[in-house]
C-alpha cells in the first residue's frame, strides 16, 4: 500500500483468521515481521526444518503453539475477547482453578490500566505491507492511549526480549508508511506465562529507532541468507 488511510476512517474491527500472504503492490511476495525477527534466534533453516516436520506429521505449526496453554496465553485471548464485546471465557479451554484464577487477575490488572490511561481501540490485527523495505506485519492493535495514538501488542512470557522491541519498531513504521496520522506511542503489554502477572512497558522514540536499525539488519540478513542457500545447493 502506497496511499495513507485517514484514522477517522477507521473502525475497531478483528483480521478474520490467518493474515493472508503478504505481498508488494507488484504481487511480491514478503516475509513478514515475525519471519524475519524469527529468524535470529532459531536460524531461518531451523524454523524451515521444524515446520515442514510438523507438517509432514499432519500437524499446523501454530496449533502446536497456540497448546501450550498457561495463565499468561489465556489472559492475552481474555483482552482480544473484551476488545471485541465478548465474554471473556469465549473460545478459551479452562485449565486448573488456579491458572484460571491466575488469568482473571491478571487480566483485571489489565483492565485498571486500560481505564487509568483511558484506552480506545481504533483497530486490531490490521495486516500492512510496506513498499519501502519489503515486508508485511499485523500487530495486535492501534488506538488512543492517555489521547496519543498508539501501537499495542501483547506477549505471553516471562520476560521481555530485544525482539519484542524490533517488532514493535517494525509495525511502527508499518503504520507510519500506510496510515496518517502516526503513532505517537509504543506499548507492549506483557502477561507471564506461569502466573498471568500484567506488565507494561512503553518505549521512548530513540529506543524505537534503534530497534529498527537492528530490525533492516535482519531485514538484510534474510535475503543474504537466502542467496546463499541457492549457492550452497
Amino acid at each position: 500500500m502506497s496511499a495513507t488511510t485517514p484514522i477517522g476512517s477507521w473502525q475497531v474491527q478483528r483480521g478474520k483468521g490467518r493474515p493472508p500472504a503478504y505481498k508488494l503492490s507488484d504481487g511480491t511476495r514478503v516475509p513478514s515481521v515475525t519471519t524475519i525477527t524469527g529468524a535470529r534466534k532459531a536460524g531461518i533453516e531451523g524454523l524451515l526444518v521444524w515446520a515442514n516436520r510438523l507438517g509432514q506429521e499432519g500437524k499446523d505449526h501454530r496449533e502446536v503453539r497456540q497448546q501450550a496453554a498457561d495463565a499468561g496465553s489465556m489472559c492475552h485471548a481474555m483482552v482480544e475477547n473484551s476488545i471485541h464485546a465478548r465474554d471473556i471465557w469465549e473460545g478459551i479451554t479452562k485449565l486448573d482453578e488456579k491458572t484460571n484464577a491466575q488469568a482473571e487477575q491478571g487480566f483485571s490488572s489489565f483492565q485498571d490500566w486500560s481505564r487509568v490511561m483511558k484506552v480506545q481501540y481504533l483497530a486490531t490485527e490490521t495486516p500492512m505491507v510496506s513498499e519501502k523495505y519489503a515486508y508485511g506485519g499485523t500487530p495486535d492493535a492501534i488506538g488512543k492511549v492517555d489521547d496519543k495514538l498508539a501501537l499495542l501488542d501483547w506477549k505471553s512470557s516471562n520476560a521481555v526480549y530485544g525482539d519484542y522491541i524490533i517488532q514493535l519498531a517494525a509495525y511502527q513504521q508499518l503504520w507510519n508508511e500506510t496510515h496518517d496520522p502516526h503513532i505517537e506511542a509504543v506499548y507492549l503489554l506483557r502477561f507471564g506465562k506461569e502466573h498471568g502477572d500484567f506488565h507494561f512497558h512503553s518505549y521512548p522514540g530513540e529506543v524505537i529507532t534503534m530497534a529498527f536499525r537492528a530490525f533492516l539488519m535482519l531485514r538484510e540478513l534474510y535475503d543474504l541468507d537466502k542467496q546463499l542457500k541457492k549457492v550452497a545447493t
